[in-house]
């Protein structure tokens, strides 16, 4: 199993995320008593104080709420990658995720608003990494 950073080890309380994302799906936890989601992981709802929860798929679309480019290695494992953009993105249920812009996406200015949908990138055989590109309309006439 391949280690990104530590966040992909087996222990890892996020794990159930990227096996979600090896399957297509952003998961992210619903606490059982008030229904708020949250990611990351938690043992303890902020918003009721809750330690029921459960993974549930959420929403694959959202904005840019802001973005960064990478020019410079701080981690080894994606020095290969560099220069690499980092997304903020808020999904349409709420959910914050920091995440990749998907492979062959035009690595150009991106505009804070900007409609993203989610991709997903096997690791391996059971973990996955979402990522985004921008959701493009067709135009109007």
């Amino acid at each position: 199993m391949i280690d990104l950073l530590g966040l992909m080890l087996p222990d890892n309380e996020n794990l159930t995320h990227w096996q979600g994302a090896r399957a297509g799906r952003v998961l992210v936890q619903k606490c059982c008593s008030c229904m708020q989601l949250r990611f990351p992981a938690a043992v303890v709802c902020a918003k009721c104080g809750s330690n029921s929860s459960e993974w549930v798929a959420t929403d694959t679309t959202g904005r840019v709420l802001a973005w960064c480019r990478f020019h410079r290695g701080y981690f080894k494992e994606l020095e290969e990658k560099l220069p690499y953009t980092v997304l903020l993105v808020e999904l349409d249920s709420g959910i914050k995720l920091y995440a990749n812009l998907a492979s062959g996406e035009l690595d150009t200015e991106i505009e804070i608003g900007t409609a993203v949908e989610a991709v997903f990138e096997p690791v391996d055989d059971q973990l996955g990494l979402v990522k985004f590109r921008r959701l493009h309309h067709a135009k109007e006439t």
